[in-house]
């Protein structure tokens, strides 16, 4: 695992523009959550880094990678697997996975590929997730990647963008007025 994530950063073109402390915090970790530990960066990085490397930066790689990863492993949003926030390779096993699950899968496909990438999970809740969104804003993210509770969140997440607060501000999914 430590080997490997060192290998993507050295090979990525953005690897030596990244901050040792972002590194060892949002790269070299082998878990998100509570997810079961599991031995995936191996797969992962021969699966999704050498496509990573061919964008110009981490947010370029990151985007596809959130677009790509899923679909590639036929693995799609279920609220019948096992547990909510699975481990990428449970995901895989059972092809489904609930956002939380899905978000691990593309976060750990990212690190792999020497993204750095944060889960910041709301549980459904728009006031946490709002204030998840000022926490970000505040440590002056370079970007974010948003799958909003509601359509007011989605409007701040563009309204920070607006505002160059963020540098790239991309919604990943609209939720649909109720």
């Amino acid at each position: 695992n430590v080997a490997l994530a060192f290998e993507a950063m050295a090979r990525a073109p953005w690897g030596k523009q990244v901050p040792e402390d972002i590194f060892l915090d949002y790269v070299l970790p082998y878990a998100c959550l509570n997810e079961k530990r599991e031995n995936w960066r191996r797969m992962f990085f021969d699966r999704f880094a050498a496509e990573a490397w061919k964008h110009k930066t981490s947010g370029e790689a990151g985007w596809m990678l959130n677009k790509t990863a899923c679909p590639s492993l036929r693995v799609g949003y279920n609220q019948g697997r096992r547990r909510p926030d699975q481990g990428p390779l449970e995901t895989i096993e059972q092809g489904k996975a609930t956002c939380t699950g899905l978000s691990i899968l593309v976060v750990d496909a990212c690190r792999a590929a020497g993204v750095a990438l944060y889960i910041c999970n709301s549980d459904g809740d728009s006031a946490r997730e709002a204030d998840y969104l000022d926490l970000l804003l505040e440590q002056r993210v370079r970007g974010i990647l948003i799958t909003p509770v509601t359509q007011e969140t989605s409007q701040l997440a563009v309204h920070a963008r607006r505002r160059r607060r963020i540098r790239r501000a991309r919604v990943a999914r609209e939720r649909r007025a109720d």
